[in-house]
């Protein structure tokens, strides 16, 4: 007996009793209406209504029949799920990786907007779609499926590298596809995460260049402590060599004015005597030889320095051995280089150097060769710093040197005594020919000059190859 408004508010009863004169006027069913109304109590409740006409035996409509279904609960659930998944999505979204599941025909079953904005796409575009739909590369989108298909049959994720061209360049992604169950455990989607790396990988190659860097300043390091360690040891040696000269050059005087005091003391036919007496003075020989080369070693006098040309310096230096070499059988291709400045050098010293390495190659030679000799110049570029280097000068960008091939064609150097040649003593020649002193005293005239002298096995043929290099002033 009572009326909507006596339970309802005013705009509510009036919009209740409303929809009653619209079900009775018109005849149509109100079916499932969905609102929320409030109780007695004022606690919110949510409800589907439905409302239907009443009619009399004549068919007239004399009111309606409604039926109200408590669907609180139900709601009040699909709100939750409504904000879990909202929750859910706004997590996906500030993610900074690109995110997605696919379901297993392929179909995008949803996407983050890291996604979006990465293959500058809405989600409209892609759910729905299959890669071939989105990509034009059919390679990448076959591997792509490959991945997927591997995923929802193995039921196991998968982790790979990629690169993606973008409109800022290469970016390299560590990429994540695993399988996704509905509650029975069925596989119903593939899942996708991938993580830029790309500022790692840069970080990572710096590192290792900066890694090789210090390998190389280490190797760089210990070259130059060796370098170090050896002029000091050539050091040492040099003090010592002037020692042992000076000490031996007096006794060897005077045994050798005894010998020609007893060579006119023996009797003419005493040929055994005067050949006994003929090795001594041989021997003697030897080592005033060996003291003079000490000498030059340990000689610290002041170089004079002329203003020659190079080819006249070989020229000289031949004329001085000439006879020897052809003796040898030693063919002389002598090519004078054209166009050369000047070297600022002491003459007498770069001629011993030369003249050391002629008479070097004639040895190497056992039997008829070849020595050939040309001449260049370079202008240097790039030059890096050598904290080990014993120049006397520095070399610089734009210095240009003359550099003297010296060429041989006999056997060549022995690998195992590269590393030795310069050493003093140090000969690979037979016993009474070679004092290991020619090549120790040549390289440091080269270094006076702010030179260099340098001996190694030549590339395409047999034999040895000196280069004197000296800087033009």
């Amino acid at each position: 007996g009572l009326t909507p408004y006596d339970f309802y508010p005013n705009d509510i009863a009036a919009r209740y009793l409303k929809e009653d004169i619209r079900v009775i006027n018109t005849g149509e069913t109100l079916a499932n209406h969905a609102h929320s109304v409030e109780n007695a109590k004022g606690i919110k409740r949510y409800v589907i209504t439905t409302k239907v006409p009443v009619s009399d035996q004549g068919g007239n409509v004399f009111g309606i029949l409604g039926i109200n279904r408590d669907v609180t609960r139900q709601e009040q659930a699909r709100e939750a799920l409504r904000q879990t998944e909202h929750r859910m999505q706004e997590i996906v979204d500030n993610s900074p990786s690109p995110m997605y599941a696919k379901a297993v025909s392929g179909e995008y079953l949803m996407v983050n907007r890291r996604f979006e904005e990465l293959f500058s796409l809405k989600v409209g575009d892609i759910v729905g779609k299959t890669d071939s739909d989105i990509f034009s590369d059919t390679q990448k989108v076959k591997a792509l499926r490959e991945k997927d298909i591997l995923v929802a049959t193995s039921g196991q994720p998968v982790q790979f590298d990629e690169v993606l061209k973008l409109d800022d360049g290469g970016h390299a992604y560590v990429s994540t596809k695993f399988p996704m169950r509905n509650l029975a455990g069925e596989i119903y989607a593939v899942g996708g995460i991938s993580t830029d790396i790309t500022d790692r990988k840069h970080a990572e190659e710096k590192l290792k260049n900066l890694n090789q860097e210090l390998i190389k300043t280490h190797e760089n390091l210990t070259s130059a402590h060796e370098q170090l360690i050896q002029a000091e040891k050539m050091e040492s040696v040099g003090r010592l060599a002037a020692g042992v000269a000076h000490e031996v050059k007096n006794p060897l005087a005077m045994i050798s004015m005894g010998l020609e005091h007893l060579v006119h003391r023996l009797p003419e036919n005493d040929t055994q005597g005067k050949e006994t007496i003929d090795r001594m003075q041989n021997g003697i020989e030897r080592a005033k030889k060996i003291v003079r080369g000490l000498v030059d070693y340990s000689s610290d006098r002041k170089l004079e320095f002329q203003s020659h040309d190079p080819n006249q310096l070989v020229s000289n230096s031949l004329d001085l051995v000439g006879y020897q070499l052809k003796k040898h059988g030693v063919i002389i291709d002598f090519k004078p280089g054209e166009d050369l400045p000047n070297v600022h050098v002491d003459q007498t010293k770069i001629e011993q150097v030369l003249v050391n390495l002629f008479m070097n190659a004639m040895h190497a030679m056992e039997t008829e060769g070849t020595l050939t000799i040309h001449i260049d110049q370079i202008t240097l570029k790039d030059v890096k710093h050598d904290q080990g280097s014993r120049l006397r000068e520095r070399r610089r960008n734009g210095d240009r040197l003359i550099r003297i091939y010296v060429k041989d064609t006999g056997k060549g150097i022995p690998v195992n005594v590269l590393n030795k040649i310069f050493d003093p003593f140090f000969t690979t020649k037979a016993t009474g020919i070679g004092t290991g002193l020619g090549l120790t005293v040549s390289k440091k005239i080269a270094e006076l000059h702010g030179g260099d002298l340098s001996l190694t096995n030549r590339n395409h043929s047999s034999g040895a190859c000196a280069v004197l290099t000296l800087k033009v002033i």
